[in-house]
């Protein structure tokens, strides 16, 4: 459970509340709403009836002015870290300055707004934000037992429509990262999604994932799209891994795909990622952090350095860089690099025989193609960075 009270306030509902104490106080937490207008003692406490994150709704109605018992009241409510109180009425006159003491020094909010709003309508809205990391709390649960290899194509599908019923044939994996707008806009994003048709969204606070489905691969497709575009609709600076569609009970398959392809989009600084299975810098990605990966940064570096100057071998780096993002083309290359064709193949001769592989072209290629395939993961390697000093 993860509703902070700052979080509840951004919602239009309070947009002219104020903050009478405890406004340190705000991030507490609000596990459940409820109402209280006459005294009570720490008895309540004793006994479940307030429990820690209770958020209260009150008009004061049964409180006289600089009563003793109101004061009490503000002490149990404390004792028992409730998250806070919502004082409705025409003037908060019953909140003297021993009160107000009391909660700015234990951080407890007391959040006033006029009576012209009904109690139902505000705990309704407060409800919803319960209501909505409640569900996502299971649906994350749910989703990891999903992904246990332990479990059936039946009890997968399963587990798929108790967190909804109109899933489709077919599924694919969002897995993204993003700044929302504005509180607000979160709000309204997990409002959206609880009547999605066919979808789940599920926030794992690290990262957020959709699963998208249809019942064909076109409408996938065209459902995807628009996806992007809500996403666009309410984040900054997003990173998106997409996985390819699958039908429904390979659900853990699609979920896997799109958090590598997500990793992948991190690691080579784009924003977006479709998981490609013959893609060679993510075959080699699992393995950046290897003794292996370590070794050949190492070894191909030290061969480039060896046999020209500084200035020779950041001009040869940058020439082979460019040649494989040319996909190994004479001209492209040349064009790119504004030189000759004949300098292109002379650098790239000359690489092949400082790594000592002239008379193994395919050894070359797979060579160079992991070198810069490594660069685009390990941009901070110190290997790397050498070359481009």
């Amino acid at each position: 459970m993860n509703v902070s009270l700052h979080y509840i306030l951004e919602n239009p509902l309070f947009e002219h509340a104020q903050l009478l104490a405890g406004a340190d106080g705000c991030f507490r937490t609000v596990e459940r709403v409820s109402v209280f207008d006459s005294p009570f003692g720490m008895d309540v406490i004793e006994q479940g009836i307030i429990a820690p994150g209770d958020f209260f709704v009150t008009g004061l109605l049964q409180f006289s002015a600089d009563s003793d018992a109101l004061f009490e009241v503000f002490r149990v409510l404390i004792a028992g870290q409730c998250s806070g109180v919502c004082l409705i009425a025409q003037q908060p006159v019953l909140i003297n300055d021993r009160i107000r003491a009391l909660c700015d020094q234990n951080h407890f909010p007391i959040v006033y707004l006029s009576d012209d709003i009904a109690y139902a309508q505000i705990m309704d809205t407060i409800n919803r934000y319960i209501a909505i990391e409640n569900l996502n709390l299971i649906n994350q649960l749910r989703l990891d037992k999903i992904c246990n290899d332990q479990t059936t194509a039946s009890e997968r599908i399963h587990l798929l429509e108790s967190m909804n019923r109109q899933i489709g044939s077919q599924i694919m994996a969002v897995c993204f990262l993003g700044r929302l707008q504005s509180q607000l806009a979160g709000f309204e994003w997990n409002t959206l999604w609880l009547s999605r048709a066919g979808d789940i969204y599920i926030d794992e606070h690290q990262s957020r994932i959709i699963l998208l489905s249809a019942d064909d691969a076109h409408a996938l497709r065209v459902h995807l799209d628009v996806t992007r575009n809500t996403i666009a609709q309410y984040f900054e600076q997003t990173v998106l891994g997409i996985s390819r569609s699958y039908p429904r009970h390979w659900v853990a398959k699609a979920v896997q795909e799109a958090r590598i392809a997500l990793d992948m989009a991190c690691a080579e600084g784009v924003s977006e990622q479709s998981y490609d299975p013959l893609s060679i810098t993510q075959l080699l990605f699992p393995l950046r952090n290897s003794r292996e990966a370590q070794d050949f940064c190492a070894a191909f570096t030290h061969a480039l350095r060896a046999g020209t100057s500084p200035e020779g071998c950041r001009e040869l780096w940058n020439t082979l860089q460019v040649f494989v993002h040319c996909t190994g083309d004479f001209k492209k290359s040349a064009q790119m690099l504004r030189q000759h064709e004949n300098t292109v193949r002379y650098r790239i001769n000359r690489v092949k025989t400082l790594l000592n592989m002239e008379h193994d072209p395919i050894r070359f290629y797979e060579a160079v193609g992991a070198a810069v395939h490594l660069h685009q993961i390990l941009r901070r390697d110190p290997e790397f960075e050498d070359l481009l000093k």
